[in-house]
C-alpha cells in the first residue's frame, strides 16, 4: 500500500512539474516574441567601428616597445640575483667547505626531483 501511495505522489509531482514547465515555456515564448522585433532593429542599428590600419600599427609598436622594456628589466633582475647567489656560494666556500658541500647536495637533489617531476615526459604541442 505504501508503494502505491508513493507512486501516486510521484505521479502528482511529475504532473505538477509538467504543468509548471509548460507555463514556463509559454512565458518564454511570449517574451521571445515580444523581444524579437526590437532586438533585430537594435542589432541593425549597431555598426562596429573598425580602427584604421595606422592605429593598429601604432598599437602593435607601442606594445612591442613595452614588452622590450619589460624583458630587459627581467633580464637585469635575473643577472643581479644570479650574481648574488654566486657571491654567496663563493663566500660560503671560502668560510666553510662542509656547509658548501651540504648546500650543493641539497640543490642537486632539488634539481633532480624537479627534473623527474616536470621534465620526464614530453609535452604535447598545440597547433
Amino acid at each position: 500500500m505504501k508503494d502505491y501511495r508513493k507512486n501516486e505522489r510521484r505521479a502528482e509531482r511529475t504532473a505538477a512539474e509538467g504543468k509548471q514547465s509548460e507555463q514556463e515555456r509559454a512565458v518564454d515564448e511570449e517574451l521571445a516574441s515580444l523581444l524579437r522585433g526590437p532586438l533585430a532593429q537594435w542589432e541593425e542599428q549597431i555598426q562596429p567601428e573598425v580602427p584604421a590600419l595606422a592605429d593598429l600599427a601604432q598599437l602593435v609598436s607601442s606594445h612591442r616597445s613595452q614588452q622590450r622594456v619589460r624583458l630587459w628589466r627581467d633580464l637585469l633582475i635575473l643577472w643581479v640575483i644570479g650574481g648574488i647567489v654566486i657571491a654567496c656560494l663563493l663566500l660560503l666556500l671560502e668560510q666553510n667547505v662542509v656547509w658548501f658541500a651540504i648546500v650543493q647536495a641539497i640543490v642537486l637533489v632539488g634539481a633532480v626531483l624537479f627534473g623527474v617531476r616536470f621534465g620526464g615526459r614530453e609535452r604535447e604541442v598545440r597547433e
